[in-house]
């Protein structure tokens, strides 16, 4: 379950809260962008945030041999990796670019494991499904409109192409449709700060709680909606 989903039911994590550090106070749009259309595949392209939640649900969808290339991109770059890989480091940010190669299910599950906290833009293909991702990460936004934010609105960092439909994963409010698109606001109001934290920047940015609200905006064939939850993750 993505982590988006995951809030609007009211199960929201450790893997949320991931999700929510980069933010300070501000209202930031045009964030965990899903498109979705249906034929006789059905094609999901998002932006860049549901990367790691696409690959697990290939992951999950998967059957044989995978076959696995792009790259995973993080600081924290130090555990083996026990594949072949071209290695790169730039303003501390570590890069692995993957040799193409293929991997058994349960591999695939190890390296999604093992890597899941930092982002995995990998391109997949199997028999039953398939992603290809971009291989750069945008720069981050600063919450106002800006040749970044602009990027950002192109939902295309992922494109992945199932046979099961899979949609319910990213539009669950109804079922039956040919087209669909699901976009948010992220509005922060207030970071709250565990007190024995208060004077250490670095981990109180990391583990305090963002408490404000979603604005999820649909449009499933044409009809508009927009609903509101509030969040503190």
């Amino acid at each position: 379950m993505n982590f988006i989903k995951k809030i609007f039911l009211d199960k929201a994590d450790n893997e949320v809260h991931k999700q929510f550090v980069r933010f300070s106070k501000g209202r930031f749009a045009n964030r965990a962008i899903a498109r979705i259309k249906k034929g006789k595949k059905i094609a999901i392209r998002t932006t860049f945030e549901y990367v790691n939640d696409v690959v697990k649900l290939i992951i999950d969808n998967c059957e044989g041999n995978v076959n696995v290339s792009g790259s995973i991109v993080g600081k924290d770059l130090s555990k083996e990796l026990n594949l072949e890989a071209e290695h790169t480091k730039r303003m501390g940010v570590r890069k692995a670019e993957l040799k193409p190669v293929s991997l058994s299910k349960s591999e695939l599950i190890n390296l999604y494991e093992k890597y899941k906290d930092i982002f995995l833009l990998l391109n997949l293909d199997c028999n039953t499904c398939s992603l290809k991702c971009k291989q750069n990460l945008p720069k981050p936004g600063s919450g106002k409109q800006s040749e970044d934010e602009a990027e950002m609105k192109k939902v295309d960092f992922c494109k992945a192409v199932f046979e099961k439909d899979l949609s319910e994963e990213f539009i669950w409010e109804k079922k039956d449709f040919k087209e669909a698109e699901a976009s948010h606001i992220f509005v922060i109001d207030e970071l709250v700060v565990p007190k024995e934290l208060e004077n250490d920047y670095a981990r109180a940015r990391i583990e305090a709680k963002r408490k404000g609200k979603i604005i999820r905006e649909l449009n499933i064939d044409g009809e508009k909606k927009v609903i509101e939850k509030d969040i503190s993750v």
